[in-house]
């Protein structure tokens, strides 16, 4: 062997060694940026728990954002406040403070009122829970009460809840919406003696409902706070 092929091939060797440790360095890096992405994006591991300022036509906003942080919509304004159970409603409402939400209370009141997306000058204090994968799992009022708080100064001021009558093939069912939770479903035969109604009442997502037995037909309903 030649002193010049010598060198060449030592040449070559150096070459290929500075190839190999440059996939490697690639490797390692495509690795940590594979890692360290999801964590980035703000998963959390148990779930979210989300203070939510929504006008009446909104359903809840998803994805919920990273914990810390607040996404402004055209009509509604959501925080994610916390990682953890959103299973337990009360510790959610524990977590969502009403300083959280007066926070929030100037970014809805700035949004645009058109008549498409229903933003008004009141609105609810809304607590929305979500699963690990950003899923609504409960919503409900704020520990504070559904009471509207209004743009103009901060006050508050109560709001009858709507009471809905969905004719069914074998039960007639009453429901009512989930930011109205405080509320007592009564009924009377006559409209002067109320009583709490004491059927089983079921929830989905945004909605109480419970189905009349026959003992309740011919009676009136209303939803007290």
């Amino acid at each position: 062997m030649t002193t010049s092929n010598y060198k060449r091939q030592g040449t070559q060797s150096i070459e290929r060694i500075a190839t190999v440790k440059a996939k490697l360095y690639l490797a390692l890096f495509s690795f940590c940026f594979a890692v360290m992405v999801p964590h980035a994006g703000g998963t959390v591991t148990n779930g979210y728990i989300t203070a939510v300022l929504r006008s009446e036509c909104t359903s809840a906003p998803t994805p919920p954002p990273p914990v810390g942080g607040t996404r402004v919509g055209t009509d509604y304004v959501i925080m994610t406040v916390a990682d953890a159970d959103p299973m337990n409603y009360t510790n959610a409402q524990q977590l969502a403070t009403d300083a959280v939400f007066l926070s929030l209370m100037p970014l809805y009141c700035n949004l645009p009122m058109t008549a498409s997306n229903c933003v008004t000058r009141e609105v609810q204090w809304n607590i929305i829970t979500y699963d690990v994968n950003g899923n609504p799992v409960v919503s409900a009022c704020a520990s504070s009460g559904c009471q509207f708080h209004s743009c103009a100064g901060g006050a508050t001021q109560t709001l009858p809840a709507t009471l809905k009558i969905s004719p069914a093939s074998a039960k007639v069912g009453l429901s009512w919406s989930t930011m109205a939770s405080d509320f007592v479903l009564e009924q009377s035969s006559n409209l002067v003696d109320w009583y709490p109604v004491t059927w089983p009442a079921g929830t989905n997502f945004d909605t109480i409902s419970v189905r009349l037995p026959p003992q309740g037909s011919g009676n009136f309903f209303r939803l007290r706070h």
